[in-house]
């Protein structure tokens, strides 16, 4: 199973490694995955993203699932990780 781990405070560095594993330029995957350039930038650097956006650059990269922690996706609430096929851990108290 290929999955995107979007996990501790440098996870953005886990969508490139996926990216350049791939081969691809930020520009080929912003267009694979319906996106600017610009986005593919901020997920980089690890900024806040919304679900639909990571979830996106998953498939874009072909992977099988994603793991997005809650406190990565700032915009978004638990329920917003019940999508089938996307594991999603309990936010941190």
């Amino acid at each position: 199973m290929n999955t995107l781990e979007l996990s501790g405070d440098d996870w953005g560095h886990n969508v490139t490694r996926h990216r350049k594993r791939n081969g691809l330029t930020m520009r080929q995957l912003a267009e694979l995955a319906g996106l600017g350039t610009g986005t593919i930038l901020r997920l980089e650097q690890s900024k806040a993203a919304k679900k639909d956006t990571l979830i996106a650059v998953a498939r874009a990269l072909g992977c099988d699932s994603v793991l997005i922690p809650v406190p990565a996706i700032l915009s978004a609430s638990p329920a917003d990780c019940e999508a089938p096929g996307i594991p999603c851990p309990a936010p941190r108290t």
